[in-house]
């Protein structure tokens, strides 16, 4: 005994007059949905944006800040870090004084 199964033509059950007002609707959803999204990233994100930057605008640093003060501030920490004069090499002491001053010239150790 052959058992029949039925095939199923799902490209004839896509496009059969009967499910069609279920595709109809499933598209009207997805192209309402990118129509939102997009209203939404380039037209609400953008209001909300400026209206943000033109409140941050107020807020911020309302006084002028005075260059010359700046700039004289910086010359004086500039002065305190560094040196005051260059470094005298002669009054530092040599550590290296006591090794001899050319000690490849020196004869080889004779070993026995």
């Amino acid at each position: 005994m052959k058992l029949k199964l039925p095939t199923i033509n799902i490209a004839q059950i896509i496009w059969s007059i009967r499910y069609s007002y279920i595709i109809i609707f499933l598209m009207v959803i997805v192209v309402c949905f990118s129509l939102g999204m997009f209203i939404y990233n380039h037209l609400y994100l953008t209001i909300t944006r400026a209206r943000t930057i033109v409140i941050l605008k107020q807020e911020v640093a309302p006084d002028t800040i005075s260059l010359v003060k700046i700039e004289a501030v910086l010359e004086k920490i500039n002065q305190k870090t560094a040196a005051e004069s260059g470094v005298d090499w002669a009054t530092i002491k040599d550590p290296f004084g006591s090794v001899a001053s050319d000690p490849a010239g020196a004869p080889p150790l004779q070993i026995d």
